[in-house]
């Protein structure tokens, strides 16, 4: 019997015959042909089910020696998967930088340029101009990055293109290009106050869970927007919550949450000052012609040489 390649990634009908025609010997399924008796057959995956169901059979895949996430971050692929040291996690980082970045600066243009307010007006027939005092110009303003790798990079990059002030927070504080100021983590909060925009775009680790807290927040300018696009867990969402309701900070967009999908009684759905987006700030139109090209290299190295070559997650890191 073949070992088993399991494709739960969005994959087009060429991209499965490529699959086949790299790993010649074996054997190549989609989720809803895969049997409970042929777990111990999945040798590699690409993609991810997080549901209960599928995590308790992947608990069954003894087989397994590779996961190729469709996404940068991997917090959702069970711990004995990512700490193992028989199995490489591979993730899709750098694909998602330009429709996230250009999701981030729909975020602030609309809030600068006062688009919501003539949204509301226009349901209501009413031609009611914003108060000239509210619209805002991006020249000259800061924008705080956490994160300066491949989303945050590009983020800045556009940063630039508006003569923004680029500030980027990592883990070292090494110079990143596009970013003016970069500063460590545990050395970044004195830049809090100098931004005008502050944008997550870090990865789930036991570094960043709750860094948003409400210390965070009422470090920030009343003026200044907040926005996540990085996970969920970075932010104290009862925190945010009660700086949004105090008028501590200006606003807030979420596109990641604690718990996805968000609960419909939580009262973060209530929030004026709040916009959430249900985790597709990295969704763009030709998705599958993005990711599949790191899966393919990967795929040609591990038929060569047991491992993959791309993207490989470091599991002391998570990323």
């Amino acid at each position: 019997m073949k070992d088993i390649i399991l494709v739960l990634a969005p994959t087009k009908s060429q991209q499965i015959e490529a699959i086949k025609n790299i790993a010649t010997d074996y054997e190549v399924l989609l989720q809803d042909e895969l049997e409970e008796a042929d777990a111990e057959r999945v040798r590699i995956i690409y993609g991810w089910n997080n549901s209960d169901d599928f995590k308790a059979l992947a608990a069954t895949f003894s087989n397994l020696k590779w996961v190729q996430a469709i996404s940068a971050g991997v917090d959702y692929i069970p711990d004995q998967i990512k700490t193992s040291n028989d199995i490489y996690v591979t993730n899709a980082s750098g694909i998602h930088a330009i429709p996230i970045s250009e999701t981030v600066f729909a975020y602030i243009l609309a809030s600068n340029r006062n688009l919501f307010y003539s949204q509301i007006a226009q349901t209501k027939n009413e031609w009611d101009k914003p108060d000239p005092t509210s619209f805002k110009s991006l020249t000259g303003k800061s924008i705080l990055v956490y994160g300066a790798g491949n989303i945050g990079e590009e983020i800045a990059r556009l940063a630039k293109a508006f003569r923004m002030n680029t500030i980027g927070v990592n883990t070292s504080g090494k110079e990143r290009e596009h970013f003016d100021q970069m500063f460590a983590l545990e050395k970044s909060q004195g830049a809090i106050s100098q931004a005008d925009y502050i944008v997550n775009a870090l990865p789930a680790t036991e570094l960043t869970n709750d860094l948003f807290d409400q210390s965070f927040f009422n470090e920030m300018k009343e003026s200044a927007l907040f926005i996540n696009i990085g996970r969920g867990q970075a932010v104290d969402e009862e925190a945010l919550k009660k700086a949004l309701e105090e008028d501590k900070i200006a606003g807030a967009y979420l596109d990641v949450f604690k718990t996805e999908p968000l609960p419909a009684d939580s009262p973060l759905w209530q929030l004026k000052n709040l916009l959430i987006s249900p985790h597709i700030t990295g969704v763009v139109e030709h998705f599958r012609d993005e990711i599949f090209p790191i899966f393919e290299e990967n795929l040609v190295h591990f038929m060569q040489h047991h491992e993959p070559i791309r993207n490989i997650v470091e599991s002391d890191k998570g990323y």
